[in-house]
């Protein structure tokens, strides 16, 4: 992908539903956690949801993809399996720092 490229090309990504599901089962297993503590932590009121996470039906929303990655002390990407090869060059980001973010940043680093 080139700098400043125009119109940036768009970056796909696709989640695969059922080998995410399969990955979420495996961890809540290897966690010892059982289905309504799972529940508890993250708040749903039916076990039809902490099912529906593992059997691929659906998947977290991002707070509980953030909950359940931090009970299972994993980073939060790898709790979904992605479809394809996600490893691609990123573009830059260029972004003007105005004067008085500059000035902050000075405070927090001087």
């Amino acid at each position: 992908m080139k700098d400043n490229a125009y119109p940036p090309e768009m970056i796909n990504v696709s989640i695969n539903m059922e080998k995410t599901g399969a990955n979420i089962k495996s961890l809540i297993k290897a966690s010892g956690y059982s289905v309504e503590e799972i529940m508890g932590f993250t708040g749903v009121s039916s076990p039809q949801a902490v099912y529906k996470w593992t059997s691929g039906k659906s998947i977290p929303s991002p707070e509980n993809s953030l909950i359940l990655s931090r009970l299972l002390g994993i980073r939060i990407e790898d709790l979904w399996v992605l479809d394809g090869d996600f490893d691609i060059e990123w573009p830059t980001v260029k972004r003007k720092t105005t004067t008085n973010e500059a000035s902050s940043l000075q405070h927090v680093f001087y």
